[in-house]
This record gives structure tokens, C-alpha cells and sequence, in this order.
């Protein structure tokens, strides 16, 4: 069905399910008679809050949901993917917010058993803030749960330890 998606939908190219289809095996997202928010900010709550009370398929809702809000229209490629500077801008005009919903959603994927999903949200964490320490975490475990080779799952630390690097050789080569 991955090839059935929509474009500008969710993060990545991989189409999401929950559950079986059938109305009683869903997890009802909102009592009866309540209106689900219509913020994204409203919305990673919910998802933190269902995600620590250990209601995986409510935290992953409420942070598609997000996720969908704040990435409405954005351009893809043909593979489904954003464009790593149309990520940075999303994510720097919600101040952060992008990154956190994508890094909520890989670790509930992940607990899940989803590797595949927890990878994708992580590297696409990665690509919208490339400084969210949290997305690299997550990116780091996700790889190790699908046992990725040593050198892909170092990969992304040798870049941050490049900038470091330079300014140790400086700060050395200053005499300070």
C-alpha cells in the first residue's frame, strides 16, 4: 500500500496502519463528546502524555496528527521525501517543534517493535535540526534495534565530532 500514499503526508514514504481496521479493535483517541486540539503544540502534548502512560497507538495519532498539521503542503520528491532546507525552515518556524514530534514518534515506533518507522522518523529528526541532540539519540538506538552496521550507525557522530575537532586545532594552535 506504500505506493498508494499521498503525497504531503507524514514524514517519510513508508504508509502508516493502526491496528486491523475494525472500529473495535481502535483505541478511542478522545472521550466521547470531546474535540481533539487543533494545534500542533496541543497535540505533542497529548502524544507525550499518551506515549508515558503507555498508550503507544494514542502517542503515534496525536503526533501524525502534529506532524501533518505542520508539514501540510510542503514539497516532497518522488520518493516522499522533504527537502532537508524545507525540513530546517519547518522546524525553525515552529520553533523546534518538528523535531520533537518526529523524535516522540521514532521512540514510540521503536517500542513498538516498528525499527523500520523508528529509523525513518529519527533520520528525518536529524535532517530537520541537525543540533536536536535528542534526534541523534534516537537515530543511534533506532539503528542499533535494526542492526545496522557499525559505520552507519557512527556515521552521523563523525560530522558532530568535525566541528570540535577544528576548534580544539585552533585553540591549540593559538598557544592558549
Amino acid at each position: 500500500m506504500a505506493g498508494d500514499r499521498k503525497p504531503g503526508r507524514g514524514s517519510g514514504n513508508k504508509a502508516k496502519t493502526c491496528g486491523s481496521g475494525s472500529p473495535s479493535n481502535h483505541t478511542a483517541v478522545q472521550a466521547p463528546g470531546e474535540l481533539i486540539p487543533g494545534s500542533s503544540s496541543e497535540l505533542l502534548s497529548l502524544g507525550d502524555a499518551a506515549a508515558k502512560a503507555g498508550e503507544p497507538v494514542k502517542a503515534v495519532h496525536f503526533f501524525t496528527m502534529a506532524i501533518d498539521l505542520l508539514a501540510k503542503g510542503m514539497a516532497r520528491d518522488s520518493k516522499g521525501r522533504a527537502s532537508e532546507a524545507d525540513l530546517q525552515k519547518l522546524n525553525s518556524s515552529s520553533k523546534g517543534e518538528l523535531a520533537q514530534l518526529l523524535s516522540g514518534r521514532s521512540q514510540v515506533y521503536l517500542r513498538q517493535g516498528d525499527v523500520e518507522a523508528a529509523v525513518e522518523d529519527a533520520e528525518t529528526c536529524t535532517r530537520a535540526d541537525p543540533t536536536f541532540e535528542k534526534g541523534h539519540l534516537r537515530l543511534a538506538v533506532a539503528y542499533e534495534a535494526a542492526a545496522a552496521p557499525l559505520k552507519l550507525q557512527l556515521g552521523p557522530a563523525k560530522e558532530l565530532w568535525r566541528p570540535a575537532q577544528q576548534v580544539n586545532c585552533l585553540w591549540l594552535a593559538s598557544g592558549s
